[in-house]
This record gives structure tokens, C-alpha cells and sequence, in this order.
């Protein structure tokens, strides 16, 4: 018996995030707070994602499931670069963004938007914080005496891979919701090509975090 291409991508999906997952716990007592926190939004991932298998499965439907880890994920996220961008540590201007998020996407995701549709406004929103919190935090290492040693930094790579991963994730989503049940099947494959990549990315980056280092800039 063929498993349906959905499910197949799916179980793989589960796959790459637990191998992350189990790559990640074996250096957490190293790691610094804000990787610990990226860890944490890792496992998020991965029961966002079994979840989200189940209700496909179950009721044909996990949008619900994605709106709702979404604004989580983005708390989570906001709290990593508190932790890491010396600015923000020091005014807390991570956590304030991350409740503002929070409150954004519980009015938006349930009151303004269906929560079982693709929730485009924060979707936008998210990608927005994201993609420039990510260049913010990459803008410190440029005060480095030497920049190429940014290569060397666990804080360096993380937000490149967040830059690379949401900036295809919105713009693919977009496309999504543009042709609603039309989607063609290279947007689908393309978006699973790149969750792929993203947490294989991050596992890489927890199994050499030994090897990197972890400065607040």
C-alpha cells in the first residue's frame, strides 16, 4: 500500500524535527539561555506539527493548529532575541514586543480572523517581526573586528536561517491563500522542501553548538 504524498511528507517532517529535538537535548545544559529558548520553539515545532498530522488526518483540517502555535511561536521567538541582542536584554524590549504579539494575534487569529483559514494579517505581522528582529541581531556583528569570525557564532547562524526560512514561508503562504483550493502542487512541495531544510539547518547548529560561541552583541 502507497501512503498518500501528504502523510509521507508529513511523517518525514516529524522525522527531521525530532531529530533535531533529540540533537538539541544532548548539548542543553551548555547552551545559553536564548539558544535554550530557540530549543524550546523547536520542540514547539515538533508538537505543533503532530498535532497538526493528527488533525489532517482525524477532521482534514489543521489550520486551527498552526493559528494558534503560531502566536506562541512568535513569543517564543521575541524572547530568544531578548536574550541576545545586548539592547534588548538590557530594556527588555524583547518581552514587550512578545506580549504585544501575543495580544495581536489572540485578536486577530480568533475575533478578527478565522481560525480555520490561512490568518494572512498576522501572518504578515509575523514574518515582518521575524525577518527584522533577525537583521537587527545579524547588524551587531558587524562591529566586530573581524566579521568573518561571525561564522564561528551560534547567534549569527540562527537568524540567517530564520531570515532564509520566513522569507520564503510568507511569501509561499501568500500564494497558498491567493489560490486557495487551486494550490499548485510546486507551492506545496517547495514549502515542505523548506521546512525540511530550515530544521534540518537548526539541528546542525545544536550538534556543533559546542563548537560555536554564544556572545550576547
Amino acid at each position: 500500500m502507497i501512503m498518500n504524498p501528504f502523510y509521507l511528507k508529513g511523517a518525514i517532517l516529524l522525522l527531521v524535527l525530532s531529530i533535531a529535538v533529540v540533537t538539541g537535548s544532548l548539548n542543553y545544559r551548555s547552551m545559553d539561555i536564548g539558544t535554550k529558548i530557540f530549543y524550546y520553539l523547536t520542540i514547539l515545532g515538533l508538537v505543533s506539527e503532530s498535532l497538526a498530522y493528527y488533525a489532517a488526518f482525524r477532521y482534514t483540517d489543521n489550520l486551527p493548529v498552526y493559528n494558534i502555535s503560531s502566536i506562541i511561536e512568535l513569543f517564543l521567538l521575541c524572547l530568544y532575541f531578548n536574550y541576545t541582542i545586548a539592547i534588548f536584554r538590557k530594556r527588555n524590549l524583547g518581552w514587550i514586543i512578545a506580549v504585544f504579539s501575543l495580544i495581536a494575534g489572540i485578536i486577530n487569529n480568533f475575533f478578527i480572523q478565522s481560525l480555520y483559514g490561512i490568518t494572512t494579517n498576522f501572518l504578515f505581522y509575523q514574518a515582518f517581526v521575524t525577518i527584522t528582529l533577525s537583521m537587527i541581531s545579524l547588524s551587531t556583528f558587524i562591529k566586530m573586528d573581524d566579521p568573518r569570525q561571525a561564522k564561528k557564532e551560534v547567534h549569527f547562524w540562527l537568524p540567517v536561517i530564520l531570515i532564509f526560512s520566513w522569507s520564503f514561508t510568507y511569501l509561499l503562504f501568500s500564494l497558498i491563500a491567493f489560490y486557495e483550493k487551486n494550490v499548485p502542487a510546486g507551492v506545496v512541495l517547495l514549502l515542505f522542501l523548506v521546512s525540511i531544510s530550515t530544521n534540518m539547518a537548526i539541528g546542525l547548529v545544536f550538534f556543533f553548538y559546542p563548537k560555536l560561541n554564544a556572545h550576547v552583541r
